[in-house]
Parts: C-alpha cells; structure tokens; sequence
C-alpha cells in the first residue's frame, strides 16, 4: 500500500506538469493568432507531451480521480492542497477544448457519484435524475463546440479516417490487415493526403482494431479490457469491511475507466497512458484481496 500510494503522488504531480504546460499556454499561447486553448508548450526544443492539445486531456482525466483519493487520505493541511490542485486540474482540462476530455470527465463524475450513492442506498431512479443534468450540459457544450469552424475541420478529418478504417475492415474482416497497416493505407489516399497532410491514425480504438486486427482482434481486446474491469469491480463489492479500500478501488476504477473511454476517440492505444491507470487499479485489487485473505486467517 506504501507504493501504491507514493506511485500515486509521483503520478498526480505528473499532471501538474501537463497541468502548469496547459496554464502556461492559455498566458503566453505558442500562436497568438490562433484559437487559444491549453496545449502541451515546446522546452528547449522538445515536446515532451507532443503538440495536440488531447495530449494534455490524456493525462489529466487519468490523474483527477487520483486527486480524489489522495485528498481523502491526506492531513487536514495537505488535503486543501489536493482538492484545490485537483479543481485546477479540471478547469485546465476544460480549457484544453478537447472533446474527448470534457466526454472523458463527465463519464469518471458519473461513475463516483452513481457508485457513492449506491453504497448509500439511493435508487438508480434517483440517480439517474441526478446525473441527467451533468450529462445533459455536457453534451450541448459538446454539441456547440462541433459546429465552431475548429471542430468542423476535425469532424470531417474523422469522419475521413473513420471511412477507411472501415474499408480495411471490409477487406478483411476476421483477422483484419495486421498491425500497422492503417498509416500505410492513409498514406494511399490521395484525396485524404491532399485534404489534410500527412497520414494520421484512426481517431478511436474501434476503428484501429477492426482495420487491423479484424472483428476477433477487437472482441479479444473487449474481453481483456472487461476481465480487468470485472476484476475491480467484483473486489471493489466483496470489500465490504474495508472501506478504505473501497475508496481506493472505486476512484482507481474511475481513473481506468476514463482512459479507456478517451481512447474511444482518440489515437492512442497501446501507450502507458492507457495501461498504466488499468494496470495500477488491478494492483490496487490485488492488494485488497490480500488484505482480505489476511482477515479471514485470522
């Protein structure tokens, strides 16, 4: 437990780069002239983030639930810190404009406060009513951000990468095309070349594993992605005498699940952004489940 949580630290204080990069963009944005928005900034040259603004959303939505966590096991005085570092964490990812994380944020809140109010005996009616509002505001800023001339562009560019995912999908539906294969049929379109420039990758999983690895690639990803989330899940309900570590799993739960839900729309797959919060929550069972077996020698 003594790793899990400095593992934590180490990982929240890493979105407070991507956080402070961000804020750093919104004072003194890279294009002035540009829409300005919170966007990874170059450091003596590098980007160690890479330039989409995405890849600022990426790390925060995986670390706001960790802030969570840590501000309720933190002193008094260092709690202030985390939640209001936490709160700041949100807006930057708010004002990245990212699509994906404002979608990402409102699936992880969903998911505390459906879990929170179902230990606390509330009817999923109620719930539901409850979390309607949040989703409902969610999806109209969503909803008028995509008609901006910014949005647009990017609509037609997935709407375009999506269309030859599926025909790679059509021409070979069981196994698909193999593994990176898509980039190289981006880069034979030439409609798509000429449209947006260089060849980029599927903007989703789904469309990434049904082009290159067919419908049994994309049904064996489901599967292990459910195994684990199952995993946690079913811990998370058997810990019934160790509420402590029923909030751990349930905000590390929230944390994976909001990766693997950002990967839905963007270009990232197998990249530690989206194993390591999954792999991190399944240790995290694994611990609780240890501590339980412990118990119960007892």
């Amino acid at each position: 437990p003594r790793r899990l949580f400095t593992t934590l630290r180490i990982l929240f204080a890493v979105g407070g780069i991507a956080a402070a990069m961000g804020a750093w963009a919104l004072v003194f944005p890279p294009d002035p002239g540009a829409f300005r928005r919170a966007v990874p900034i170059i450091m003596h040259g590098m980007t160690p983030l890479g330039t989409n603004h995405n890849l600022i959303a990426e790390v925060l939505v995986s670390v706001i639930p960790i802030g969570i966590l840590l501000a309720a096991y933190a002193s008094e005085r260092a709690r202030r810190w985390y939640v209001v570092a936490t709160i700041a964490y949100a807006l930057i990812n708010l004002l990245t404009f990212s699509r994906n994380g404002w979608l990402t944020l409102t699936v992880e809140v969903a998911v505390l406060l459906a879990a929170l109010a179902r230990t606390r005996g509330v009817s999923w009616r109620r719930i539901a009513m409850t979390a309607a509002p949040i989703v409902l505001a969610a999806g109209v800023a969503i909803g008028v951000f995509s008609t901006t001339s910014i949005a647009r562009s990017s609509n037609n560019n997935r709407l375009r990468l999506t269309q030859i995912a599926l025909e790679q999908f059509r021409a070979h539906p069981i196994v698909g095309a193999g593994v990176g294969t898509f980039t190289e049929a981006v880069s034979r379109d030439r409609w798509y070349i000429a449209d947006f420039g260089k060849p980029q990758e599927a903007h989703g999983l789904v469309q990434k594993l049904l082009a290159e690895t067919g419908i049994l690639g994309l049904l064996a990803f489901v599967a292990l992605l459910g195994t684990i989330l199952a995993r946690v899940i079913r811990v998370y309900h058997r810990a019934t005498t160790l509420p402590q570590w029923r909030i751990i799993l349930l905000t590390l739960l929230a944390s994976a699940t909001g990766s693997i839900v950002f990967q839905l729309f963007n270009t990232s797959y197998f990249v530690s952004k989206l194993w390591l919060p999954i792999g991190i929550a399944l240790a995290a069972a694994r611990l609780a489940e240890r501590e339980m077996e412990l118990r119960t020698k007892q």
